[in-house]
């Protein structure tokens, strides 16, 4: 989320995530190369266009009703799935 402060683990001595290192990163860990990582796929704008382009593409103008999910899969054959419903059978 592009408003949240940045978050850093060491997920190999902290597989449960409970000591944020992102005020006081290691020297050696690789900021810039985790920063452009998540840059890759495109801006929030960009990210948000292809998302209403594929409601577009797939007849739905807005999310499923109750679909309060924030997880959703683009299948292989386009479909996009909200994750939560098809785990929770709430969708």
């Amino acid at each position: 989320f592009p408003d949240t402060p940045a978050r850093l683990f060491d997920v190999m001595n902290d597989p449960e995530e409970l000591d944020d290192l992102a005020d006081s990163p290691p020297a050696d860990a690789p900021i810039e190369d985790l920063r452009a990582q998540l840059i890759q796929g495109g801006t929030w704008e960009e990210t948000a266009e292809a998302r209403a382009a594929d409601l577009e593409r797939i007849g739905k103008t807005t999310d499923a009703p109750g679909s309060k999910s924030a997880v959703q899969y683009r299948l292989s054959d386009g479909r996009i799935i909200d994750a939560d419903g098809a785990l929770y059978n709430t969708g």
